[in-house]
């Protein structure tokens, strides 16, 4: 049995007008990439250049004795397609048979999308309980209250590289503030072994240029320029002087460190060289 709400916090209108201010201020934010789910939906299915998607699926599959060990109530920063939530999803409610969800993503397509795979997860055994809450909103506005829902221990999982569309003390500040002592917080990302492989898939992917192009409103005619930031080890691309898309590529090592100074104590990496994934204890 699946129960379900969903919970709005920002709309169109608003994501327009924070397009126009991110546009004066020379830097667009992750969120509007995501303007247009039917592109992001084809770029996944052709052409997807975030390999973490294979590479997190294999590690998941590999160590599922980890995923099991997860608390029941699960927190995922982003949904998109939900293919590697859902391998998640499947691991732990095949041990408990009872689950909570919160899915936070800025649009409502991805969500209402999750909720069908959740549905097809429930038509497998009608002894499953799935009680999820999906959260239309901006990671950055989220409060600790918002999560209030589920009592406990939550597990807070952040994949496919999200981490990478912010700045390392942004969203760490963000888990910080959103997560109680003894929280477990489980990333995935790509790591920066192969970053110059990485960044010609993207600059060389004619459809993810058009994907960035159509979903921040730039002129299709012009080309982006492509660069890669080595002080910050992020990949970009500019439009003018005009910063449209980023993506950072961690070292592991330098990531543990940087949750350890938000309050989170390592206790597992997963690690292909290509993708990391990493377990954390709140423990502040």
């Amino acid at each position: 049995m699946l129960n379900k709400k969903i919970i709005r916090k920002i709309n169109t209108s608003r994501l327009s007008k924070k397009l126009k201010e991110n546009i004066e201020d020379k830097y667009i934010e992750s969120e509007q990439w995501f303007n247009r789910p039917d592109l992001w939906y084809r770029l996944t299915a052709f052409s997807n250049p975030y390999i973490t998607v294979y590479s997190e699926l294999i590690l998941l599959e590999k160590h599922n004795n980890l995923i099991k060990k997860l608390p029941s109530t699960l927190i995922f920063y982003g949904l998109g397609t939900g293919d590697t939530e859902i391998r998640m999803v499947n691991s732990i409610i095949l041990k408990n048979k009872e689950i909570n969800i919160i899915g936070i993503d800025v649009q409502e397509d991805f969500i209402t999308g999750f909720i069908q795979s959740l549905n097809n997860i429930c038509y497998e055994d009608n002894k499953y309980n799935i009680n999820f809450v999906g959260i239309k909103g901006l990671f950055q506005e989220l409060q600790k209250s918002d999560f209030d829902i589920f009592n406990g221990r939550k597990a807070h999982i952040v994949l496919g590289n999200t981490i990478g569309n912010f700045k390392c003390s942004e969203i760490f500040r963000i888990f910080s503030k959103t997560s109680n002592k003894k929280d477990i917080l489980l990333i995935g990302f790509q790591t920066d072994t192969f970053i110059e492989k990485i960044f010609r898939q993207y600059k060389n992917n004619k459809m993810f240029n058009d994907f960035i192009k159509k979903s921040t409103n730039l002129d299709e005619t012009k080309g982006l320029t492509w660069k890669i930031n080595k002080k910050e080890s992020q990949i970009e691309a500019w439009s003018g002087d005009v910063l449209v898309f980023h993506s950072k590529k961690t070292n592991p090592e330098k990531m543990i460190k940087t949750a350890e100074k938000y309050g989170f104590k390592s206790t597992e990496m997963l690690n292909d060289d290509n993708t990391a994934i990493q377990i954390y204890e709140k423990i502040k």
